[in-house]
């Protein structure tokens, strides 16, 4: 499904490289070696951080810098989030994101080209490019003991345990994925505790005034349309500014698996809550932590609070 978001153009000045050597297949000395030179002899960027292996801790963000990040949806949610716990960005981020990881989600939303036309961009002479601005989404954990910045926010056993799955699969990308979500749907169906199991939940949308105490099979924000294989989950993310597309499902599993062709489309069961909110306060109702992920990376915890982050610019 399509979906336009809005877009902008941006003049810089300054390139910083980000490389994740964990990132899908990047840890390939050849890799490595390869993109380094293309980048280097096109790009000239000022200086090269290489993740996990070293902190990014020299790196300051001013004006009109771009941050060229190559690997996945990971290596961009756990970028920003040092960056702006940290306090090392004073203004919003060009980031020129290089496909390299084993989720690429953000990347295939907003239809970012490949990293060899990215370069192209970079390295030509007007020092400008078009972007498509997007707020992060701010998670913070337990009354701000830990805040996290992404893009991509899902929690419930269904999607928790399916990302797990996911991840301990011999095949990752979308094939993985795909055979993950058959395999996910099929437990389901069954009534695997595991994988249809609930959580006692009180939500709070605070823009609409809404407080609800459910048993909820799913939840999740996004300011991004899609969680993964292009289904449009996050309907009104396009639209959301200093905001996100929050949504919430206490249904039948089979009621949800049977909607998931319309869900592709954008099209939610009239029950779930569907909403753009500026703030969602997500507790757990009994002793049990929550799980949930963002932008791909697993976490738990007993409550959190979501609120629009602060707004990057990505390069397309």
């Amino acid at each position: 499904m399509k979906h336009n978001y809005p877009k902008q153009r941006k003049k810089f000045e300054k390139i910083y490289l980000i490389y994740n050597k964990k990132a899908s297949s990047n840890h390939k000395p050849s890799t490595y070696l390869r993109v380094l030179d293309n980048i280097w002899q096109n790009v000239k960027p000022m200086e090269l951080f290489i993740v996990p292996h070293e902190k990014i801790e020299d790196i300051q963000v001013d004006d009109e810098t771009v941050l060229l990040i190559y690997g996945g949806d990971g290596t961009i949610h756990n970028t920003i989030t040092y960056l702006y716990t940290k306090k090392r960005v004073r203004t919003p981020l060009i980031i020129g994101h290089l496909r390299g990881g084993t989720m690429n989600t953000i990347a295939t939303c907003l239809k970012i080209p490949k990293n060899s036309e990215i370069i192209e961009k970079l390295k030509s002479g007007n020092r400008e490019v078009e972007v498509i601005p997007r707020n992060s989404i701010k998670v913070e954990i337990d009354g701000g003991s830990k805040e996290l910045y992404g893009f991509m926010f899902g929690g419930g056993k269904l999607v928790y345990n399916f990302l797990k799955d996911y991840y301990e699969g011999k095949i990752l990308g979308p094939t993985g994925a795909v055979k993950t979500l058959l395999t996910t749907i099929a437990k389901a169906v069954k009534g695997d505790r595991q994988i249809s199991g609930r959580h006692k939940l009180r939500i709070k949308i605070w823009d609409i005034q809404k407080q609800e105490e459910n048993d909820f099979l799913i939840f999740g924000a996004g300011t991004i349309h899609s969680f993964g294989l292009n289904f449009s989950n996050f309907p009104k993310a396009p639209q959301s500014k200093n905001s996100f597309n929050f949504i919430a499902y206490a249904g039948s599993t089979v009621k949800l698996i049977s909607f998931l062709p319309l869900i592709y489309f954008g099209i939610l069961p009239q029950d779930a809550i569907n909403e753009q909110a500026t703030k969602v306060t997500v507790e757990s109702l009994n002793s049990e932590d929550v799980g949930f992920t963002l932008d791909g990376d697993l976490y738990s915890a007993k409550t959190f609070t979501l609120t629009p982050g602060p707004e990057l610019y990505f390069i397309v």
